[in-house]
């Protein structure tokens, strides 16, 4: 046979032998990502159980030095939040919450006329399983009494809560900041004199 020859089953094997191997580096590269992702959930879940956003965006990832990197900051991290607001996981849920409340909002001004003090409540909220429980009733709802009732209500017995949660995270210095500010703008508000006497 000459070079110039055509061998058929050769060919066929060269063929598979290519096919095998791209499936034997994809197959690997999952694997081995699969490894990464379950390292990097046990060890984040030593500080705890890890928010379902969390676990399925990091389920997600087959990217094996994005991984490297979250198994260093989960190994390095002192807390759950810690690990999410390095590895930025936390701006992710945070875009999940704005695009959830927004759908919840859209539905809502689709059949209703919302008050403000509804859609504040909607926008600012940011509990992805709370949202995703009012956009249900925004679709199932007949009327919007009982729900727009239960969004108000919602916000005003948990923003106390909300402001304490944020004030203990807070570094010491920003707090001594804001206060500052903040009594400026009750100043400037209120008409409070700076120098103000006992009996005033």
């Amino acid at each position: 046979m000459s070079i110039f020859e055509f061998n058929r089953e050769e060919e066929i094997l060269k063929l598979r032998r290519g096919e095998f191997m791209r499936g034997a580096v994809v197959g690997l590269a999952e694997a081995a990502a699969e490894g990464k992702v379950l390292a990097v959930l046990q060890v984040l879940r030593l500080w705890g159980d890890v928010p379902e956003y969390a676990k399925g965006r990091i389920e997600k990832e087959t990217d094996l030095s994005l991984l490297e990197e979250w198994l260093r900051m989960a190994a390095k991290a002192e807390s759950i939040d810690s690990f999410l607001i390095q590895s930025g996981l936390s701006e992710y849920r945070n875009g999940l919450a704005d695009g959830r409340a927004q759908a919840v909002l859209d539905v809502f001004k689709m059949r209703w006329d919302v008050p403000e003090d509804v859609q504040n409540a909607v926008l600012s909220q940011s509990d992805l399983s709370l949202l995703a429980d009012w956009l249900k009733k925004a679709v199932e709802a007949e009327s919007p009494e009982d729900i727009f009732q239960e969004i108000v209500q919602w916000r005003e017995q948990n923003s106390e809560a909300e402001m304490e949660k944020i004030e203990r995270g807070m570094p010491q210095e920003w707090k001594r900041e804001a206060k500052k500010k903040a009594e400026e703008m009750a100043d400037e508000r209120f008409h409070i004199p700076a120098a103000c006497e006992p009996e005033c």
